[in-house]
């Protein structure tokens, strides 16, 4: 039975425009999470080079999240591991406080000396999932587990995880035991399976 699941998995890595998500389901532990978390390995191997990026599918715990916000924290420590060590927050304090000097221009048009409008950037880490470039390479691949155990509300959570199918053309696995998902009307998981 697992190697079905196997071969749709990296059958549906390899569909270049993936318009669905895929949900895994099945009883508490079954082995759903150890099966993807193996899977997620074949991709380990391959690295960034210098003139581009290689994404890996990227594995999200939903247990416990109270936000949309805090999905998006967890989906950014994986894109950026570096940002989210002792080093890396202590950089990023830095960045931070030099991104207020550096990253903030002031424009004067018409040389009066009166700020004619600034310009301002920031870095967003999520935008690598939703731009299309030729130096981004790797799959699209994100997996939310445990979504029955997630706090936020499931027809959030599940419009959320959408828009990375409809807006990011991203692979989406949701895995989950639908017996556990007591807090979901059934015509909204149907509507969403659809």
């Amino acid at each position: 039975m697992n190697t079905l699941i196997l071969d749709f998995l990296n059958s549906y890595a390899d569909n270049t425009n993936p318009q669905y998500a895929v949900m895994l389901k099945g009883k508490w532990g079954c082995g759903k999470t150890h099966l993807i978390k193996e899977w997620k390995k074949k991709f380990d191997g391959t690295a960034d080079t210098d003139e581009e990026i290689t994404l890996k599918p990227i594995y999200i715990s939903t247990y416990g999240m109270d936000s949309v916000n805090d999905i998006k924290t967890a989906i950014d420590r994986e894109l950026n591991p570096f940002f989210y060590s002792k080093t890396g927050r202590f950089i990023k304090g830095v960045l931070k406080l030099a991104g207020k000097v550096v990253f903030k221009t002031s424009m004067d048009f018409n040389e009066d000396s009166k700020e004619d409008g600034s310009f301002s950037a920031t870095l967003d880490s999520l935008s690598l999932l939703q731009v299309k470039d030729d130096s981004i390479k790797g799959v699209k691949f994100l997996i939310f587990d445990d979504i029955e155990r997630c706090l936020i509300e499931m027809k959030e959570l599940l419009g959320f995880i959408n828009y990375f199918v409809e807006h990011c053309n991203c692979h989406v696995v949701v895995i989950g035991d639908e017996n556990h998902l007591e807090k979901l009307p059934k015509a909204v998981l149907g509507e969403f399976k659809e």
